[in-house]
């Protein structure tokens, strides 16, 4: 097993009314962000993969995280 980082950039357009705050406006984008990585994935949206050097895998460690 080794360890990777995936490098992701999501952007969305979302329309909201005039008076909206930058609160409502990242609700909004938040769930439409979710809503596309739920019907279509991540791969247009990978920019790298890259070994993770820096951390890598540790089965003890890793192996909790997924249970």
């Amino acid at each position: 097993m080794k360890a990777h980082l995936v490098y992701v950039s999501m952007a969305t357009r979302v329309v909201v009314d005039e008076n909206a705050t930058e609160q409502d406006i990242i609700k909004l984008a938040n769930a439409q962000i979710i809503n596309n990585i739920i019907a279509y994935g991540i791969f247009e949206n990978v920019e790298e993969v890259l070994e993770d050097n820096e951390c890598p895998y540790d089965a003890d460690f890793d192996n909790k995280l997924n249970k």
